[in-house]
């Protein structure tokens, strides 16, 4: 889903994934265990993965997005 705002602010409310074997990469940057804490400004039109093993079952994570009014500052 695509945003109406240039940017958007990326929270995480929960994150639990397998460190080092599952990961989601937001802009670049890699994401990966239980006492991670996202909190970041993207272009609207950036793509959010998931990377996983398999192996080895976590809760998972949850991310809140939204646009983001104060132009890229946190």
């Amino acid at each position: 889903m695509a945003a109406a705002c240039e940017t958007v602010k990326i929270i995480s409310t929960e994150f639990d994934t397998e460190s080092g074997y599952d990961h989601v990469t937001i802009d670049g940057q890699r994401f990966s265990g239980s006492s991670v804490s996202i909190n970041m400004v993207v272009p609207k039109d950036t793509t959010i993965n998931f990377q996983s093993d398999g192996s080895t079952t976590r809760s998972g994570f949850v991310l809140q997005w939204q646009c983001d009014t104060l132009g890229g500052m946190l």
